[in-house]
């Protein structure tokens, strides 16, 4: 970075036309920031409590690339790839906890769970990423590929209440 110019771990820049991600930032030094940012590569997708729908640009990363991806053995065979997922820490990403489901997958059809949320190892005063292993999960009637939302629900509409004097 040049002098003065502040960067965070958590936040997004545009290079060559690319949205990356500050991964790592040095500031220990007063000439200049020296860090890693790493290329965004997946649309994070979710609904909050109220139904909103939320999206922030992800790092995933392969948590399980020497595993087989298949768990035998077992009653049913069943999937097993991992992944790691970067996102900035935010107000709505801190609410992102056990068990949220996610679609990463191009084709919609491999749906993730997060089976361990960290929004501590890589946050400072503050700013910083919120780190998610995701662990493959399977479809179920809630899910909507069309939409790229898994358990989706529709949104309640807020109540309006009218109050007059009499």
């Amino acid at each position: 970075t040049f002098p003065n110019q502040i960067v965070n771990f958590g936040t997004y820049i545009t290079y060559k036309n690319m949205l990356w991600l500050v991964t790592d930032a040095d500031v220990e030094s007063e000439l200049y920031v020296n860090g890693t940012i790493s290329l965004c590569n997946w649309l994070f997708k979710w609904q909050d409590t109220k139904g909103n729908i939320l999206s922030r640009q992800s790092v995933v990363l392969n948590a399980s690339q020497y595993n087989s991806g298949v768990e035998e053995n077992k009653v049913m065979t069943l999937g097993s790839n991992q992944y790691m997922v970067y996102l900035p820490l935010d107000e709505d990403t801190l609410k992102l906890t056990y068990d949220k489901r996610i679609f990463i997958d191009n084709n919609y059809k491999v749906p993730y769970k997060i089976t361990r949320p960290d929004n501590v190892s890589n946050s400072y005063n503050g700013d910083g990423l919120i780190t998610l292993i995701m662990s493959q999960d399977v479809l179920s009637d809630e899910d909507r590929p069309d939409l790229g939302l898994c358990n989706y629900f529709v949104p309640t509409p807020p109540q309006s209440s009218t109050t007059c004097e009499i």
